[in-house]
Order: structure tokens, then sequence, then C-alpha cells
């Protein structure tokens, strides 16, 4: 199997296990869509947490590391490729990892639900 050379980020506290989002990801700010390789600590971020509300939240930690395998989820237009243990919260009320997830589910985003089209590894 041939090495990706993509790059995950991490930005934390938002998850505190080995998970992240490719370059390129487009990530909420209050100032709008930033991506995610021009975050930085100290950034506030909208994400979903916890307390299952979207809200700004400071980044304390950025990471970046290399990849063996990714995860390619394709929902309407919008394309993710993130790390198989990169947890979304579903439409069956529950954070679910990256690889773990089909065509079944729908995705909690901040305007609603969203169908996944398709998942992929890579």
């Amino acid at each position: 199997m041939r090495s990706l050379t993509l790059s995950l980020y991490l930005l934390l506290p938002l998850y505190t296990s080995p998970e992240g989002f490719a370059a390129g990801t487009l990530v909420s700010t209050e100032a709008g869509c930033v991506s995610i390789e021009e975050i930085a600590e100290g950034d506030d971020v909208i994400s979903y947490d916890s307390s299952l509300i979207f809200q700004a939240h400071r980044v304390k930690f950025v990471t970046k590391r290399r990849v063996e395998q990714l995860i390619k989820i394709t929902c309407g237009d919008e394309i993710l490729f993130v790390d198989p243990g990169q947890k979304f919260y579903s439409s069956t009320n529950e954070w679910i990892e990256a690889s773990m997830l089909n065509d079944e589910y729908s995705l909690v985003c901040s305007y609603g639900l969203i169908a996944i089209n398709d998942v992929e590894v890579i």
C-alpha cells in the first residue's frame, strides 16, 4: 500500500483522540469559513460539542501528521477527507467514527441534517 502524503490537522480541545481532517477542510469561525491549515492556537472555531450545541471553542493546540489511510465522505456537494477515527454526531443521536459511517446515516451540521451519499476508504 502506498503512503498518502496528505496531512491531517487536529484542533484541540475539540477532540482528544487521534482524529483529524485533511488540509483544505473548511472550518467555521465567527468571521466565516477558514481552511483548517490557517487555524492557529488561540483562534475560536465553531463546533458541535458534548453539550450538543454549536458554539465557539478556543483552539489550544494544533497538530499535523501524515496518515496511511483516509475516509472520504460525500454529502451532497461537500466532500470531507478525515482520519478513520474522526467522530461525527449523526442522525442516530450518537457520535460515530468515520470508519463506521455509511449512506444510511445523516450528519448533524450547523444548518440541520445532511445526508451521506457515499463513504469510501482511500
